[in-house]
């Protein structure tokens, strides 16, 4: 099973590409730190076509708290090779309540699919 859940601060502003066709990329960097305080950053991206991108995507801002959910998987780029990333199927900014609970709703998926 692939699941992925990034919860942290936005560190970039989402960058929307044009891919293939109506398919845009859309990329960013979330920054997450761990009990010590140490900070790691995760690449993040989106893809598909931009009217099923998460609606608040393009909304949210450098150092705004968000909690992505999505797989882990590799993009290429370019000759320096791969980025491994996380591909978003879900962007939730917002209040503390509203992340906690998109935490609470990917997780107990991927409990019942186990």
């Amino acid at each position: 099973m692939n699941i992925a859940v990034v919860v942290g601060t936005l560190r970039v502003i989402p960058e929307m590409k044009p891919v293939a066709g109506e398919e845009v990329l859309v990329v960013f960097d979330v920054d997450v730190f761990d009990e010590s305080g140490r900070k790691s950053t995760v690449p993040v991206s989106w893809r598909g076509l931009q009217g099923d991108m998460p609606p608040e995507l393009l909304d949210l801002d450098i150092g705004d708290d968000v909690v992505v959910s999505g797989v882990m998987g590799r993009r290429f780029i370019g000759a320096s090779g791969f980025l491994v990333d996380v591909r978003a199927d879900e962007v939730v900014g917002g209040g503390k309540v509203r992340r906690r609970n998109a935490v609470k709703r990917v997780l107990t998926a991927a409990l019942d699919a186990a």
